[in-house]
């Protein structure tokens, strides 16, 4: 039995059934193809938080995964899943920080800071930013570029695993805090900048203290925001690629609102 539990221009999921057994067949538009080769070696290295497929067809871009459990979206998430969640992706991001290489071979898009300067070669204010944050004690890591409840599920050893890694790309580690907060908001109907958001970015920062006082990564993770708007922008960019006119219509707005939100954070600055 067979039910499509998900299909948009960039990628379809169906969830198969045969007695009691159950597993999800994910289906991507080829300029996604990297997600496939990616979530392969991300479940080799870290097979307690991104679990292996069952079965892969690259040629075809399809992967089979099992049943991973509830979605945090459709379970009783708490802002505890926060608490634990954040750590345990901050210490991912530290050790994906020595594999850059790989993940650019395996075509994972590169996105650090530099990279960015050849993608918008003529937006004002990029590349002062750009030169503030290039020579900072973070390094460069992935970012799963889509983290939010809908993309992360309750089980496992570690007690999570996250999905998805379409969106992913290699940058500045920072930038995944932008999709979190914005669905901490949804979630837990928070203010936009809602102040008690601050505790988790220092949640998350705080897995970054042995390379610098936390007063500067605070003041670093507020330089990168505006890149993470760009980041998003790209993302959107490459999945609208995959849509008809008539398909990307209705998120033709997502690229210009997140150039534009580049700028008013930037300004913030």
């Amino acid at each position: 039995m067979e039910e499509v539990l998900r299909e948009t221009p960039w990628s379809r999921v169906v969830r198969q059934s045969e007695g009691e057994g159950v597993r999800y067949l994910k289906t991507v538009a080829p300029p996604l193809g990297h997600e496939i080769r990616l979530h392969q070696a991300l479940s080799h290295r870290h097979p307690n938080l991104v679990p292996a497929p069952l079965v892969v067809h690259e040629e075809a871009n399809q992967f089979i995964l099992p049943d991973c459990g509830p979605m945090l979206r459709d379970s009783d998430i708490t802002m505890a899943d926060w608490e634990a969640l954040l750590p345990l992706y901050a210490t991912f991001q530290r050790e994906e920080a020595a594999h850059l290489e790989k993940h650019l071979a395996l075509g994972v898009p590169d996105r650090r800071p530099d990279a960015l300067l050849h993608l918008f070669p003529n937006l004002d204010g990029l590349e002062p930013l750009v030169e503030q944050v290039r020579t900072g004690p973070v390094p460069i890591s992935l970012n799963h570029g889509d983290l939010h409840d809908g993309n992360i599920f309750r089980g496992g050893e570690l007690g999570y695993r996250i999905l998805d890694w379409g969106d992913a790309s290699i940058g500045h580690p920072f930038c995944s805090l932008r999709t979190v907060m914005v669905s901490m908001e949804i979630r837990f109907q928070l203010e936009e900048n809602d102040p008690q958001l601050d505790r988790f970015r220092d949640i998350y920062l705080n897995e970054w203290t042995h390379l610098a006082p936390m007063i500067e990564l605070q003041a670093l993770e507020k330089k990168i925001r505006p890149l993470a708007s760009l980041l998003s922008a790209l993302s959107w960019q490459t999945s609208l690629s995959c849509a008809t006119p008539e398909q990307s219509a209705p998120y033709a707005h997502a690229v210009p609102a997140l150039v534009e939100e580049f700028h008013e954070l930037r300004a913030a600055l």
